[in-house]
């Protein structure tokens, strides 16, 4: 069997745009160096992708960004319009290495769906990730992007949930803001996720 890194999410709007992490940008380098220095099987990069009228986009229910609501008994976090299909905000970024055989999967297509994990949205519907994974004889995943209390966060949790062992490589991501990232790193753990540090791999 073998191992991906899976890199969530590094978007410019999510490095220097509409939506940024702080210090989103610092994760790129570290990112690169590892891909180079660790013989992985399998590299993703997952995107946002979302159309224009996404129901996450708080200007589409002329509410303000980071207030919610509650959408199908689930409540809605309302964000700034991120990652359009086809935008500049939703390329990765620049100073990622991306090689040809790497894979980019895409997330968060359904305009009635919030979606922040590269396996399933927000109602369990599955986006055929894991069987991916699967067919390539993937069984241990390598998280890492942004952000870490948001989609790192579920994409792991989720990794779990579908049995693969799963590191969230805690040098690699970064959150939204520091309560949500405590929260994150508990929900982790409690999900026998492994922190690791990129440089502690071999």
């Amino acid at each position: 069997m073998g191992k991906a890194l899976v890199v969530v999410d590094v978007q410019n709007d999510f490095v220097d745009g509409s939506l940024a992490v702080p210090d989103g940008h610092v994760v790129v380098a570290g990112i690169n160096r590892l891909r180079e220095r660790i013989p992985f099987d399998l590299v993703v990069f997952t995107k946002d992708w979302h159309p224009q009228d996404h129901c996450s986009f708080a200007e589409n229910h002329k509410k303000a960004p980071f207030s919610s609501i509650v959408m199908n008994d689930i409540t809605q976090t309302l964000w700034p319009v991120h990652c359009v299909q086809e935008s500049h905000g939703a390329e990765l970024h620049k100073n990622l290495t991306v090689k040809d055989q790497d894979i980019i999967f895409l997330k968060g297509e359904d305009k009635d769906a919030e979606c922040y994990s590269a396996f399933e949205d927000v109602y369990g519907k599955k986006t055929g990730f894991a069987d991916q994974l699967r067919e390539r004889k993937i069984d241990e995943l390598y998280v890492c992007g942004l952000a870490l209390d948001y989609c790192v966060l579920q994409t792991a949790l989720h990794a779990r949930k579908e049995n693969f062992t799963t590191y969230c490589l805690f040098d690699l991501t970064k959150g939204v803001a520091p309560n949500t990232s405590l929260e994150a790193v508990d929900q982790l753990l409690h999900a026998q996720v492994r922190l690791a540090i990129s440089s502690d791999l071999s």
